[in-house]
């Protein structure tokens, strides 16, 4: 006959509040140690997201070049006679509306952003930060700054399709008097361009004949809108890396994440003399970035 198993008390052994003490240290302890590799690791994931994303924009930006002559997309293209009057494309617009890159787009202007898709940066503020007018020099204040970070809502005056961007170009407007069209291909300045056209003004396009080393020449950065070598640096944005690095992308397609300290104006809050092709020239002299087309 089997007889069941019995334990004495004295067999039974309860941690003791000193020992309960020590685990919950130990526990504790290893919790610190792991949780910031963890928020290193996710981190990480967003930065090679946002690079991924950036990738698929250059990818576009050059089958757009391909489709129109050599053409670089510009930053804003406006069809009225004159600076605003209008019809406004926006580059995001302009690449999608030409189905060079699939998004997804806002269903209505009062909707909440978007968290998807090539023009959405996952390391980016949700918040919204107006279309930046030409000539103006601000936001934000700083290159760590959130609002950089933040997104820009753009619409298509013939689609009617609304994007959320958190990119921005390395471009400026140029006007000249001249009505013919296509407008001359420049050699001076960063390679966007705000182009506008009609009865009595029109602005040059940039060509990539005009691009000797694409795989140098800066085009998208993480930041809003354009003119940030003219108006306001800061729009360049450090929101990788704990606020410490920015991914750009070439003209040849590749993109490259970099520490927002070694680009030219650096991480605080930088004048446009900072970025000024004479500074850009004595400051980084063996840098192999390229900002302006002069640098070639």
């Amino acid at each position: 006959m089997d007889l069941p198993l019995r334990f004495s008390r004295s067999s039974r052994r309860a941690f003791s509040l000193i020992e309960l003490l020590v685990v919950i240290g130990i526990i504790a302890i290893l919790v610190g140690i792991l949780l910031p590799t963890f928020g290193k690791a996710k981190e990480m994931s967003r930065t090679t997201q946002c690079a991924a994303n950036l990738h698929s924009i250059m990818a576009a930006c050059n089958a757009y070049s391909m489709t129109n002559d050599g053409i670089i997309v510009p930053y804003r293209l406006d069809k009225g006679g004159s600076a605003g009057a209008g019809p406004i494309y926006y580059w995001p617009n302009i690449l999608a509306d030409g189905k060079f890159i699939d998004t997804p787009v806002v269903t209505s202007a009062a909707a909440g952003p978007m968290t998807e898709g090539p023009f959405f940066c996952p390391s980016g503020d949700m918040e919204l930060v107006p279309v930046i007018p030409a000539g103006s020099t601000s936001p934000p204040a700083s290159r760590t700054d959130t609002v950089g970070a933040r997104r820009e809502r753009v619409t298509s005056p013939t689609s009617g399709k609304i994007i959320d961007c958190w990119y921005g170009m390395n471009a400026k407007e140029s006007q000249i008097s001249n009505t013919a069209d296509p407008g001359p291909t420049l050699h001076a300045g960063p390679p966007g361009r705000e182009v506008w056209f009609g009865n009595t003004n029109r602005s040059p396009y940039t060509n990539m004949a005009a691009v000797k080393y694409p795989a140098q020449l800066v085009f998208i950065y993480d930041g809003i809108g354009y003119h940030h070598m003219v108006y306001n640096p800061s729009r360049l944005n450090a929101r990788h890396g704990d606020r410490s690095q920015t991914n750009l992308g070439f003209l040849d397609g590749h993109v490259e994440t970099y520490m927002t300290k070694n680009l030219p104006g650096g991480i605080g809050s930088p004048v446009a003399s900072d970025v000024s092709l004479a500074a850009i020239k004595a400051n980084y002299p063996n840098s192999p970035l390229m900002w302006y087309l002069e640098q070639q």
